[in-house]
């Protein structure tokens, strides 16, 4: 009887664990998207003289960079607190 109680004591533990590691990682993904679309317009219109491309591609090409910055910056965060 002890021993069922114990394994399932560890199902739980690792179940909600897991979940909660999840719901980090997802919420991750998340912030990443929603930070690049609250700076992509700011980001967007002073970095764009810097690459020497033509107008529409170089904002499409420093938004990309700035939604990479922004998705390491959320996952990194999240890292630390898992």
């Amino acid at each position: 009887m002890w021993y069922d109680v114990f394994v399932l004591a560890v199902l739980i533990v690792g179940m909600v664990r897991g979940a909660v590691r999840g719901v980090v990682w997802q919420l991750a993904g998340i912030a990443g998207i929603v930070l690049c679309l609250v700076f992509a317009e700011t980001i967007s219109a002073i970095g764009a003289p810097f690459v020497k491309l033509d107008p529409p591609l170089n904002h499409w090409v420093v938004m990309f960079v700035a939604y990479l910055f922004f998705s390491f910056l959320s996952f990194g965060f999240a890292r630390l607190i898992n």
